[in-house]
């Protein structure tokens, strides 16, 4: 899993994202789901790396089923798919 941490007026905005997923485009009737490397490029990060980033962090969006696994157990998401690829968007 990859994460991308930008910081914007102080607050953590988190990309996380499957490996094998980044750069690649998915689309159904109604959504693109674009994992630009621009975007999504960033470090492997750990499992317990990754929960207190998820503690401190004001947006996330996260992409692809193990990275969503992850993330379901730290935080209750809303789960959607676009060609089967799970994503989920957090605002805190």
């Amino acid at each position: 899993m990859i994460v991308n941490k930008k910081y914007n007026d102080g607050r953590l905005f988190l990309s996380i994202c499957d490996d094998n997923l980044i750069g690649k485009k998915f689309s159904d009737k109604n959504m693109i789901l674009d994992l630009k490397k621009e975007y999504f490029s960033g470090e492997k990060t750990t499992e317990s790396e990754l929960s207190e980033l998820i503690k401190k962090a004001y947006f996330i969006s996260c992409v692809g089923i193990n990275s969503i696994k992850i993330l379901e157990k730290f935080k209750d998401i809303e789960r959607k798919k676009v060609e089967n690829i799970p994503y989920s968007f957090i605002l805190r």
